[in-house]
C-alpha cells in the first residue's frame, strides 16, 4: 500500500513519532512518502504536535478525498496512537539534513502541573528506551526529548551513558531543577550538554511557578558548586498561567543576577497583556542592553503603571489601550 505521512508543524524540529512510524511501515513492505505524493495515496498519517496548526493539520487531509485519513499528535488531542512503534528504529531519512540522532530515553512524569499533558498521555516516569535504539552512529549528537529526565530511579546511569558516549547532548525540556543533588549534578557536569543548535554550552531548567524558588536557588547554587558556569544554565520561565507581573519580573531578574539566562515561555490559552513585550525583551536579548522601564516596547509600560496590582489576565489588550481610560470592552 501507499502510505503518505504529513508534518503539519513544519518546525524543521524532526518528528519522532513519523520517523519511527515510517520504519514501521517500511519493514511490513509499504510505499512511504513524506510531505507530499504526486500518486494517490491509501492511507495519509498527518501529525500536529502544537494546537495551533491544529487547523491546517485536519484542513491537509481534504487534499487526498479517497485516502484513508490517521491525525495524531498533541496538536490534536491527549490519545497516544504511536505506543506500538514507538521503539522503532527513527527513519532519519525523512530529514536528511538533521545531523543529530533523536528520541527518549524516559517516558512520562511524575508532576501533576496543570498547563502540562505529559502525565496524562504518557503517565508515570520510566525507562523507555536504551540509547543505541535511536541514536544513529553517523551523527556526533544527541537530541533527547525527554519531559523530567532526573524523576528516573536511574537517571544517574542514562547521564553517565550519555558522557560516555562521548557526543554533544541537548535535553530540550529541561531538567527538573528541584530534583538536583549532588550526586546528580556532577554527573551533568561530565555530560557534554549543548543548546538546541548545538554551539553553545547549555543546561535546560524550569522555573515555573514562584512558589518553588527556594528549590530554584538550592539548585542554582548545588549545580555551581558542581563546576558549572551559571551563563551555561538556561531557565525556562512560564509566564500568563496564574502569575503577576511582579512575580513573572522578579524570576527574571532574579535568575539575571545570579548570571544565569531566563527565557520566556508564554502559556497562550489565556488572554494577556504586558506578556508579549516582556518575552521579546527576554529571547531577543534587549535585556542585556537596557532595562525593563527603558524599553518601552507596545506601550507596555505605560499600561502597567497605569493598572498597576491589577492581575494581568483580565482581557485587556495592549491595542486597545487609551491613557486616562480602563476601556476594556
Amino acid at each position: 500500500m501507499e502510505m503518505l505521512l504529513i508534518d503539519a508543524d513544519k518546525t524543521g524540529f524532526p518528528n519522532l513519532a513519523l520517523m519511527q512510524l515510517s520504519t514501521h511501515l517500511k519493514e511490513h513492505n509499504h510505499t512511504v512518502n513524506f510531505g507530499s505524493s504526486s500518486g494517490t495515496p491509501d492511507i495519509v498519517f498527518i501529525s500536529c504536535v502544537f494546537s495551533k496548526n491544529k487547523e491546517n493539520a485536519l484542513s491537509v487531509g481534504s487534499y487526498y478525498p479517497g485516502a484513508i485519513k490517521v491525525y495524531g499528535g498533541t496538536g490534536i488531542g491527549k490519545k497516544n496512537h504511536v505506543q506500538y512503534f514507538s521503539h522503532k528504529y527513527p527513519d532519519y531519512s525523512l530529514y536528511p539534513d538533521v545531523d543529530y540522532s533523536v528520541g527518549f530515553m524516559t517516558r512520562g512524569c511524575f508532576r501533576n502541573c496543570p498547563w502540562c499533558v505529559v502525565p496524562k498521555k504518557e503517565g508515570q516516569i520510566r525507562v523507555h528506551s536504551p540509547l543505541d535504539e535511536f541514536d544513529n552512529p553517523e551523527f556526533k549528537k544527541i537530541m533527547l526529548l525527554d519531559n523530567n529526565l532526573l524523576a528516573c530511579k536511574d537517571h544517574v546511569d542514562l547521564l553517565n551513558e550519555l558522557a560516555d558516549s562521548g557526543k554533544k547532548v541537548c535535553i530540550t525540556q529541561a531538567n527538573d531543577i528541584r530534583l538536583i543533588n549532588e550526586k546528580n549534578a556532577s554527573a551533568l557536569v561530565s555530560v557534554k550538554s549543548y543548546d538546541t543548535k548545538f554551539k553553545n554550552k547549555r543546561y535546560y531548567f524550569a522555573w515555573d511557578t514562584p512558589q518553588i524558588e527556594p528549590q530554584v536557588i538550592k539548585g542554582i547554587e548545588t549545580l555551581l558548586d558542581a563546576g558549572l558556569r551559571a551563563k551555561d544554565l538556561q531557565f525556562y520561565v512560564l509566564i500568563n498561567f496564574d502569575t503577576s507581573y511582579e512575580e513573572d519580573m522578579h524570576r527574571v531578574q532574579t535568575l539575571r543576577d545570579y548570571g544565569c539566562k531566563p527565557y520566556v515561555m508564554l502559556y497562550n490559552k489565556n488572554k494577556g497583556t504586558y506578556h508579549h513585550h516582556l518575552k521579546r525583551w527576554v529571547e531577543r536579548r534587549y535585556c542585556e542592553i537596557m532595562p525593563w522601564v527603558d524599553y518601552d516596547h507596545g506601550d507596555s509600560q505605560k499600561w502597567i503603571n497605569f493598572f498597576e496590582g491589577i492581575e494581568p489576565n483580565n482581557g485587556i489588550k495592549l491595542e486597545n489601550f487609551i491613557e486616562g481610560n480602563n476601556n476594556d470592552s
